[in-house]
């Protein structure tokens, strides 16, 4: 997941693809958790389920590329709903 930075000729280690989509896929977790934690756990899993269409666990899920959108413009679409749904609940709070 993490390169060695010599043979590349870099300063420091380089990330890996599958590194930086890990770590999209946990703050995506974390941004649906947030929501839940904010009191809309049905929200939270209705966009869920706007995206990801499938289990993608388990031995059924190898080999589906299909289990989620493949457009990044719907993925992005969700974030920003669900940070603007946070802000509000941020501001409703204060």
């Amino acid at each position: 997941m993490i390169y060695r930075a010599k043979p590349m000729a870099l300063a420091g280690p380089a990330p890996s693809v599958r590194l930086k989509a890990h770590r999209r896929g946990f703050q995506d977790y974390e941004y649906f958790w947030l929501l839940k934690q904010a009191g809309q756990g049905g929200t939270a899993d209705e966009l869920v389920n706007s995206i990801v269409h499938g289990l993608p666990f388990g031995g059924r899920a190898a080999g589906h590329v299909e289990l989620w959108k493949n457009n990044p413009e719907a993925w992005d679409a969700v974030r920003i709903k669900i940070g603007e749904m946070l802000h509000a609940a941020a501001k409703n709070e204060a």
